[in-house]
């Protein structure tokens, strides 16, 4: 195993996806699709317990357990999340290193904000 992380949101700030409320821009004759603001507020006040500060470049693959401060949790917007957690807080290099999903939960959550539990693991072919 090379890490077992917990990214932890804020009651203040709990786990959102990019896709709640995605705002569009316009940019002269072209639209751009920005993240929603509660998913920028989740990224800019989570935090990550496990993690010494090193960015991880090798391909991966993960065990995922998501505690939801909601229980209709929608499971392929919590992964893109929190990938896009990983890589914005430069855990991992690029998002795209995620080679293989081992295994995937949703469980109940105790939390306020909710958290992610991931554990990465070197991907061998």
């Amino acid at each position: 195993m090379i890490a077992s992380l917990v990214v932890r949101a804020s009651k203040a700030a709990p786990c959102a996806t990019k896709k709640n409320s995605q705002r569009i821009i316009r940019l002269g004759r072209f639209s751009k699709i920005l993240p929603s603001k509660a998913f920028m507020r989740f990224q800019e006040n989570c935090t990550i317990d496990g993690w010494d500060g090193v960015t991880i470049t090798e391909d991966l693959c993960a065990s995922v357990r998501f505690y939801p401060p909601k229980q209709n949790a929608d499971i392929d917007g919590l992964l893109a999340s929190l990938f896009d957690v990983l890589q914005h807080y430069k855990v991992v290099a690029n998002d795209k290193q995620f080679k293989k999903l081992l295994d995937v939960e949703i469980l109940q959550s105790g939390h306020n904000g909710g958290r992610f539990e991931i554990d990465l693991f070197s991907y061998a072919r």
